[in-house]
């Protein structure tokens, strides 16, 4: 039989067999095919982990293409550069800790860290974040954890051991701005980035 793609998941207990529209779960354990397949993939496969896909996009398997994934990184990482670059600048000569070098990289950690995972947001489907299958509770927590850490660690005790120096207090009012406007740049790249090329990832 000839198959489109294998997904093992579930700690490596089950395994998922795709071939064209339809899909197999089957058990690793029990070394059979759990009851009531092949189903069509639309509407019945769960998805990755801890997240949800847009039904949409599960209608068939799809393939990774390294082209269309080389050209994904170019747009998207020339984006976010860009706002790196502006978080550097205003860091600089905003802020005025060119005499300070741990402010400065502190500051850009705790940019990029949080740009990037609302990236992982945004980029996550095809719409709008507050659109389409919903982000999986998991998903959102972990990221928030992730820049709730990030934002204090400057302010712990394990600041001095990680050679980190908190920045001014109003470097938050530019964490808004620039993540507000990031989030917006990306979405609307999104979209003319599918309207040029139609397909995502």
């Amino acid at each position: 039989m000839r198959l489109s793609a294998a997904l093992v998941r579930i700690a490596g207990i089950e395994a998922d067999f795709f071939r064209d529209a339809d899909y197999v779960a089957y058990s690793i354990v029990l070394d059979k095919t759990e009851s009531g397949f092949p189903k069509p993939i639309k509407g019945n496969w769960p998805g990755l982990p801890w997240d949800r896909v847009d039904s949409d996009y599960q209608s068939a398997p799809r393939r990774w293409e390294a082209r269309g994934l080389v050209r994904f990184m170019v747009i998207f990482g020339t984006l976010s550069s860009m706002f790196d670059l502006a978080t550097f600048a205003v860091l600089w000569w905003v802020f005025g800790v060119s005499h300070a070098p741990t402010v400065f990289q502190t500051g850009w950690f705790v940019e990029g860290l949080l740009t990037q995972l609302l990236a992982v947001l945004v980029l996550r489907a095809r719409v709008a974040p507050w659109r389409g299958a919903r982000c999986s509770p998991v998903v959102v927590l972990t990221a928030s954890a992730v820049g709730v850490i990030g934002l204090l660690l400057p302010v712990t005790p394990l600041a001095h051991g990680l050679s980190m120096t908190a920045p001014p207090g109003w470097y938050l009012a530019w964490l808004l701005l620039v993540g507000a406007g990031y989030g917006l740049a990306m979405h609307l790249v999104k979209r003319l980035y599918l309207r040029q090329h139609r397909d995502w990832l």
